[in-house]
């Protein structure tokens, strides 16, 4: 992908796809949703477009939905809610509970093991379905430079 503007990159087919905080949003199903985030950055309104890609969720799930007004709160205030406010606004449900208490479980612990018994001092990390990035935020206290992508927007 190369950069396209402030706000795009082009893929190698000519798709263009929106980029909002550094985050490139080019999840092939969605390419309308794309589009209608595009149109958004290209008429100058940021909020607007990361509202509409907060609310994509997992093709999988059957929770609820997240109300537009919450979304907006959401992105109005980003900077001053906790992890739990953000993930409530999102309407993530169980997903919610899976990722606050995370960090003690034995899911995340074995993968923390496993990075310390073959660590190699790399300097950079790629994971792929990353969530909301606890392992690389991990990977990142040790003075990794870390890059994740996950299907779903919001979670990045």
């Amino acid at each position: 992908m190369r950069r396209d503007g402030p706000h795009s990159v082009r893929d190698a087919q000519g798709r263009r796809w929106p980029v909002l905080d550094g985050i490139v949003f080019a999840r092939a199903s969605r390419q309308d949703m794309a589009r209608l985030a595009l149109g958004l950055l290209d008429a100058g309104d940021k909020d607007a477009a990361l509202v509409l890609l907060l609310a994509d969720q997992d093709d999988w799930w059957r929770g609820p939905v997240a109300e537009p007004d919450a979304l907006r709160d959401l992105v109005t205030n980003r900077e001053r809610l906790s992890l739990r406010e953000a993930m409530a606004r999102l309407a993530w449900g169980s997903v919610a509970d899976y990722f606050a208490h995370r960090w003690s479980d034995p899911t995340f612990l074995a993968g923390l093991a496993l990075v310390e018994a073959h660590w190699n001092a790399p300097r950079r990390a790629f994971e792929l379905a990353c969530g909301i990035g606890q392992h690389l935020r991990a990977l990142a206290q040790r003075d990794v430079a870390v890059a994740g992508a996950d299907v779903v927007f919001a979670k990045l």
